[in-house]
C-alpha cells in the first residue's frame, strides 16, 4: 500500500511477513516501512498470532485482505481483512487445505479465488472466497500429483511447492519438487473445476521450488532448490508452452559447501533475476537479457544473516527485504538500478524464524 504523497525522495510501504510461530506466538508482522536517501526504516504496527506457522502469505491489495498459510499437519488457509490504517489484521475464516504442509498461497488476480500447495500431501487445492468480506468457502476442487524423483530423502514422493498464475491470466503452473515437474492447470472458478493440461520437466534431481515470468511474459525462470541452479525457459502464452534455453549455477564459482536455493525475484523492468542461497546465504544477481532470455551472473551479496528462505523487492526494485529464517533478522539492501547490484544499507527487524516477505 504504497503512499504517494510523500517527498519525490520517500516512499512508504506497508509489509507483511510471515514465519515459522507456535500459535501462541505472533506469526504474523506488519511494518510500515519508509524509505528515504536509500536508508530503510522499518516501524512494526501490528502482530498476529493464533495461527501455527504462517509460512507463506499473499496479499489482495485491492480489496483489502491477506491469507495465509498454516504450515502444519492437518493444513489449513485463513483470510484476514487489513486495516488500511493501523496494519491490524482481523480473522475472518479458516478452511483445511485437504492436505498436510501447505506452503504457498496463490490469489488468482480477477477471480475471487485462491490456490494452496500441500507439500507434504502432495496436492493443490482451489477456493473461493466472498469478494465484499473475504469469506473463504471450502475447497471446490483438488488434484493430487504421482511419481518421484531419484533423491531418496528429498523426492520420494510428490512435493508441490507453489502455485503461479502466467501473464495472461489463463493458466497455472505448479511447481513440484518431488517430482522434477512444472504442470500447467487450467483453472475455472464459475464451474468449479482444476484441469490439468501440460507439464515440462526440468533436470532430475534438481527440485524445482519457485518461479518468475518476465514482465514481457516471453520468459520464465524457475529456481532448483536441491540443484542450486536456475533453469531458463521461453515462453508462449497462447498455449501456455515453455522451451527450455538454459540451466545456470546461482553459487560463486569454488563455493564447496552445502546448499539449497529458494526464493527468486526479478526486477520490474526485466533487466535483472535474483535468488536466495541457503548455506551460501546469499543473494545471487543476473544480468537478463531482454532479446535471448538469457542470464549472465553478476555476483553474490552476503544476507548478512543464516538462510535466507525468502527475500522480496520493492514495487519500482529500488530495495531488497531479505529472511534470514535460522538468525531471526529482516536485512535491507538498496539496489543500483544502473547495476542491479544489492547494497547491504542495515538490519531493520528481529523476527523469530521469517519466512515469507509480502511488500505492498
Amino acid at each position: 500500500m504504497e503512499n504517494q504523497g510523500l517527498t519525490r525522495a520517500e516512499k512508504e510501504y506497508r509489509v507483511f511477513i510471515g514465519s515459522y510461530a507456535d500459535a501462541a506466538q505472533p506469526g504474523i508482522y506488519s511494518y510500515r516501512m519508509r524509505i528515504q536517501d536509500g536508508h530503510c526504516q522499518m516501524e512494526l504496527l501490528a502482530t498476529e498470532s493464533q495461527i501455527a506457522n504462517p509460512s507463506f502469505l499473499d496479499v489482495d491489495k485491492e480489496r483489502g485482505l491477506l491469507f495465509a498459510v498454516s504450515e502444519t499437519g492437518d493444513g489449513h488457509i485463513v483470510s484476514y481483512r487489513i486495516n488500511a490504517d493501523t496494519g491490524e489484521l482481523t480473522r475472518i475464516s479458516e478452511q483445511a487445505t485437504l492436505g498436510s504442509s501447505p506452503c504457498h498461497v496463490l490469489r488468482m488476480d480477477g477471480e475471487s479465488a485462491v490456490l494452496c500447495v500441500n507439500y507434504m500431501g502432495g496436492n493443490v487445492s482451489a477456493f473461493s472466497f466472498h469478494e465484499s468480506t473475504g469469506q473463504l468457502t471450502p475447497a471446490f476442487a483438488s488434484v493430487k500429483h504421482e511419481g518421484h524423483g531419484p533423491n531418496p530423502s528429498r523426492q520420494e514422493a510428490p512435493h508441490p511447492h507453489s502455485a503461479w498464475l502466467d501473464p495472461s491470466g489463463r493458466f497455472v503452473f505448479v511447481v513440484d519438487l518431488g517430482i522434477d515437474r512444472i504442470c500447467r492447470y487450467r483453472v475455472d472458478v464459475a464451474t468449479k473445476a482444476m484441469v490439468r493440461d501440460g507439464e515440462v520437466a526440468v533436470s532430475a534431481g534438481a527440485g524445482p521450488r519457485h518461479l518468475v515470468f518476465h514482465p514481457s511474459g516471453r520468459f520464465v525462470y524457475v529456481v532448483n532448490e536441491l540443484g542450486s541452479t536456475v533453469t531458463a525457459f521461453a515462453y508462449h502464452q497462447g498455449g501456455g508452452e515453455m522451451h527450455e534455453l538454459e540451466t545456470v549455477s546461482t553459487l560463486p564459482i569454488g563455493f564447496t559447501g552445502t546448499n539449497t536455493a529458494a526464493a527468486i525475484r526479478i526486477s520490474h523492468d526485466g533487466r535483472f533475476l535474483y535468488v536466495s542461497n541457503r548455506g551460501d546465504d546469499s543473494i545471487a544477481t543476473f544480468a537478463v537479457d531482454e532479446t535471448s532470455g538469457r542470464l549472465s551472473p553478476i555476483g553474490h551479496e552476503s544476507t548478512k544473516g543464516l538462510v535466507p528462505r525468502d527475500f522480496n523487492l520493492t514495487p519500482d526494485s529500488r530495495c531488497l527485504l531479505a529472511a534470514n529464517q535460522e538468525s531471526d533478522s529482516i536485512t535491507a539492501f538498496a539496489i543500483d538500478t544502473t547495476t542491479g547490484v544489492p547494497r547491504f544499507v542495515g538490519q531493520v527487524a528481529s523476527i523469530s524464524h521469517p519466512t515469507c516477505i509480502q511488500i505492498v
